[in-house]
């Protein structure tokens, strides 16, 4: 990301012949299915989001527009087509955008705010969470297809596992890194108490009362403001 903290993203493969895409938020982790993550990453259609998955037509079948050799990965594409389909169809990218943003509205409460649509909310996620290292959304879904590819050759037995003790596989992240990270963590927590704090002493509870405080106040009195960082 652009303040240099990071987001890790795995893939799940399924016995069933699903796949999800796993990423964390306020310590707790998230899956997301695939097919779902893919096109609120880009707009595609389901033939040609299945092509990039299964990168493209190898001509080795029967007809101009056979599977071919990558047979695995279109039966396992078209298994999740199918189940996303009877959960939820998703035509466009508006579509998946609005069903991904409905489901964590609650989860972004924080974060997204209540004038935003579910389509902001999902924006919102597919920017935080979803292959942090772009921006762009094409490049999002072809990282996604990379990923895909990759687990279901591990999964058919092609290439072997990626050893987690190599070099390539850890990030040096010097001292000044690690300790911004805790310090971001900590200030989002304090920023969220806070927040909870104004609007629970700005809120009306009654019509015929005024609020205990006003949003000027907090800006007028300074003594006001230095509870409110104390008891956050």
């Amino acid at each position: 990301r652009p303040d240099g903290s990071t987001q890790t993203n795995t893939l799940h493969y399924c016995t069933d012949g699903s796949c999800f895409l796993r990423f964390s938020h306020s310590r707790e982790e998230w899956l997301v299915p695939l097919v779902l993550a893919a096109k609120c990453c880009h707009s595609v259609s389901d033939r040609m989001l299945i092509e990039l998955m299964t990168g493209g037509n190898t001509g080795a079948g029967e007809g101009p527009r056979a599977p071919g050799l990558n047979q695995q990965l279109w039966e396992c594409m078209l298994v999740m087509m199918q189940q996303q389909n009877a959960k939820q169809p998703l035509a466009t990218q508006s579509d998946a955008r609005a069903y991904l943003g409905g489901m964590f509205r609650v989860a972004l409460l924080k974060e997204v705010p209540k004038r935003a649509t579910d389509e902001d909310a999902a924006a919102y996620v597919v920017k935080r969470f979803f292959m942090v290292h772009t921006e762009s959304g094409w490049e999002k879904l072809t990282s996604l297809c990379v990923m895909f590819q990759k687990l279901l050759a591990l999964v058919r037995g092609d290439i072997d596992p990626d050893n987690q003790d190599a070099t390539h596989s850890h990030d040096i992240l010097p001292p000044g890194t690690l300790y911004g990270m805790v310090l971001k963590e900590g200030l989002e927590v304090m920023q969220s108490r806070m927040t909870m704090m104004v609007r629970k002493w700005t809120y009306k509870y009654d019509e015929h009362k005024k609020p205990k405080y006003v949003p000027q106040d907090f800006q007028q009195n300074s003594k006001l403001l230095q509870q409110l960082v104390t008891m956050s």
